[in-house]
């Protein structure tokens, strides 16, 4: 019987062992949490901030799906295509008026 309560004296030693032990670390813990909080607002937002910054330049560095022609004058483009494209615009789209700019 001495052995047993020896074991039990022991496993109960070790318990509170563990238990001081998660204490402490709990302890450690809410003194980070009371430090982050205590960050001015500035700083906790900055991951957040970072996170929206990446995506938006992936986003803008993202194909977009759209055709470009940069020319200097109307006449450098496809007759025909900017006639296509134009015909229910204004007549300040016309190529006549363009080359008349």
């Amino acid at each position: 019987m001495p052995v047993l309560t020896r074991a039990k004296a022991k496993l109960h030693k070790v318990g509170a062992k563990t238990t001081a032990a998660a204490e402490k670390v709990s302890g450690k813990l809410r003194k980070t949490g009371a430090a982050v909080n205590a960050l001015p607002a500035k700083v906790r937002r900055t991951p957040g901030k970072l996170q929206q910054a990446k995506s938006w330049h992936e986003e803008r560095h993202r194909p977009s799906g759209f055709t470009f022609a940069l020319a200097d004058a109307v006449a450098m483009l496809n007759p025909e295509h900017w006639d296509v494209i134009t015909k229910p615009a204004s007549v300040y789209f016309s190529r006549a008026y363009l080359q008349a700019l």
